[in-house]
């Protein structure tokens, strides 16, 4: 597909949802929350049980996604550690630059332009991605973010308290033993997981809208250059070395790109960070997206 074509048939269709959300919001003011507690414990929960319970994706690959993931959060580490030290960033701001430039928002918006893009066999791959980004933004992006505040062991409680971890052992367990499921329970479970995208789509849209401060351009512009640019040429690096097959690789490499999760607000704010700055990063990284997924996606080949 042409640059236009992908941006009408996948950029837009995520956009023109994440819009809605905004302008309910914008003008009949409704909370997030609830609807991100659906999210969290029902709608989540039940599409990565479902994706990976249901996945084509050999366990050696999955292994290999995992590892996909440690080693770009290694490296995106260094380079936005690096990267906020050569910027001159205020100390204050260093520890919610790097969270931010660390992670993506593959679940709210990585899930649907995978699956826009490559079909149930990328939501499936872009799935396994997310749980494991998941896992490791409430370990070690808590961790980072809480420094002298929090331990390892309170970031491991947290991951324990996430319902799409458990989701994801049951998942994996009914793929590898190759146990049918009925269809009084396979049916459910896939009606609410189809319900995770429009939800979470809606919920980016209200959390967008509900951000007003832009502060810190300099440090916003350093992190969304390395959130759409380099995350995805590192990826590209990653894939290679890897030897993924040709679509996991491009889902990798496209969702890689994802702008900054909306997840950074809440660590900068539970462990007093600079919120106002991780909220400017998540607006403008997420407008950038309508051009730098575009490009992404027409270099990769979108299905």
């Amino acid at each position: 597909m042409d640059f236009l074509n992908i941006f009408i048939s996948v950029v837009f269709p995520v956009f023109l949802m994440a819009a809605i959300g905004a302008l309910v919001h914008r003008f009949r003011p409704i909370s997030p929350e609830p609807l991100s507690q659906a999210i969290l414990f029902i709608f989540s929960p039940a599409l990565v049980f479902n994706g990976l319970a249901t996945t084509q994706v050999a366990l050696e690959d999955l292994a290999r996604i995992a590892a996909f993931s440690l080693l770009l959060l290694s490296a995106l580490y260094v380079i936005a550690y690096v990267a906020a030290r050569a910027m001159r960033v205020p100390k204050d701001a260093q520890t919610t630059f790097v969270i931010a430039a660390l992670f993506m928002n593959a679940g709210n918006y990585g899930l649907p332009v995978a699956f826009f893009a490559f079909g149930d066999e990328g939501l499936a791959i872009a799935v396994v991605f997310f749980v494991t980004q998941a896992i490791l933004a409430w370990t070690v992006g808590a961790f980072i973010a809480s420094r002298a505040q929090s331990n390892l062991m309170g970031s491991l409680v947290s991951v324990a308290k996430l319902p799409t971890s458990y989701a994801a052992v049951l998942g994996l367990a009914v793929s590898m033993l190759a146990i049918e499921l009925p269809d009084y329970i396979q049916q459910p479970a896939q009606i609410m997981g189809d319900a995770a995208i429009p939800a979470m789509l809606i919920v980016l849209g209200i959390q967008l809208a509900s951000t007003r401060e832009m502060a810190g351009a300099r440090a916003i512009a350093g992190v969304v250059a390395i959130r759409l640019v380099l995350s995805s040429l590192v990826a590209y690096g990653l894939v290679q070395l890897l030897q993924f097959d040709d679509l996991t690789s491009k889902v990798l490499i496209v969702v890689a790109g994802m702008p900054t999760a909306v997840l950074t607000i809440i660590l900068a704010t539970q462990y007093k960070g600079r919120p106002e700055l991780a909220s400017g990063i998540v607006v403008a990284g997420t407008l950038g997206s309508l051009v730098s997924v575009t490009i992404v996606l027409s270099l990769v080949g979108a299905s």
